[in-house]
C-alpha cells in the first residue's frame, strides 16, 4: 500500500470491506436485481474521481484550500463552496473528500456512472456521503433522473449514511452569516502570546461574551477580529446557532 492510501484511514472509511485491485484502487460491487448490478470504485490516490474542469457546463469553479480536507477541493457552483467552507469550521468534522468515487452500475445493458459530491468524516468516527444540490435541481432530479435516485438506493444498499444538501440547509441563517464571518478570519494571525491570554481570560470567568473580552485582557490589545479568529481556528467555541457578534458569549477549546 502506498503511503498516500496509508494515510487516508481506509479501515475507518465506507471501504473497509473493499477489494483492492492491481491498479491500487479499492472496488466494492454490488447487485441490486437481476438487471442491475454495478461496483463503486476509489482511485488509489486522493484525485478527485470526477475533475472539475474550468468552464464545465458554464459552472463557475472554485478551488479551495481547506486544511480539513483529503486532496482538491474543487467546487462547480457557489452552493457547493458555500457547504466546503461550512464543513471546514464545523467541529464536529475531522475531514472530508471532495468527488471521492465513483458508482458504475449496468442497467439492461446501459452503462451508467455518478458521483457523490463528499464523503464526510466526523470526530466521533462517522462517515456520511453527501450529494449538494440546489433545491429545484433536487426536485426535478427525483421525478426525471434515474441516476440521481439510483445513487441514493445503492449507497443505502451498503448501509452507509447519505444526504442530500440543498441551499435551505447550506445557506439557513445565521448559520450561513456566522460562517462567512469566520471564513473571513480564518487566516489571520494571531500572535501566541495573545491567543494564550485571550484563552486564559475566558477560562477564568468559564464564558465571555465578546464585546467584554475585548477590554478584559489585562496588558494585551485585543480588536474583535482576533476573537473571530481564535473561534474560526478551533481555540474558542460560540453558539453558532445565533448570530456571531459583540453580543455572542465564547469558551475556551481547552
Amino acid at each position: 500500500m502506498s503511503s498516500v492510501a496509508a494515510s487516508r484511514h481506509i479501515a475507518s472509511s465506507p471501504f473497509r470491506n473493499a477489494k483492492r485491485v492491481a491498479d491500487g484502487s479499492l472496488v466494492l460491487r454490488f447487485r441490486l436485481s437481476e438487471t442491475v448490478r454495478g461496483k463503486i470504485v476509489r482511485s488509489a490516490t486522493v484525485a478527485p474521481a470526477r475533475p472539475v474542469k474550468p468552464g464545465w457546463h458554464q459552472r463557475p469553479t472554485t478551488m479551495l484550500v481547506v486544511p480539513k480536507a483529503v486532496g482538491r477541493v474543487q467546487a462547480e457552483s457557489g452552493l457547493e463552496a458555500d457547504a466546503y467552507r461550512a464543513f471546514a469550521l464545523d467541529q464536529t468534522i475531522h475531514s472530508f473528500q471532495v468527488q471521492p468515487f465513483r458508482i458504475e452500475y449496468d442497467d439492461n445493458g446501459r452503462v451508467i456512472s455518478t458521483y457523490p459530491d463528499v464523503e464526510l468524516h466526523h470526530a466521533d468516527g462517522s462517515y456520511e456521503i453527501v450529494q449538494i444540490k440546489s433545491f429545484a435541481t433536487y426536485q426535478k432530479h427525483l421525478e426525471t433522473n434515474p441516476r440521481f435516485r439510483a445513487e441514493e438506493k445503492i449507497l443505502k444498499h451498503f448501509g452507509w449514511n447519505y444526504r442530500v444538501l440543498t441551499e435551505n440547509e447550506i445557506r439557513a441563517q445565521p448559520n450561513h452569516s456566522n460562517i462567512r464571518l469566520l471564513w473571513h478570519y480564518k487566516t489571520r494571525l494571531v500572535a501566541d502570546d495573545l491567543r494564550d491570554a485571550i484563552a486564559a481570560t475566558v477560562r477564568k470567568h468559564k464564558s465571555m461574551k465578546v464585546s467584554d473580552l475585548v477590554n478584559a485582557t489585562s496588558s494585551k490589545r485585543v480588536h474583535e477580529a482576533d476573537i473571530y479568529a481564535l473561534v474560526s481556528q478551533g481555540f474558542l467555541k460560540t453558539d453558532q446557532t445565533q448570530l456571531i457578534g459583540p453580543g455572542a458569549f465564547v469558551i475556551a477549546t481547552a
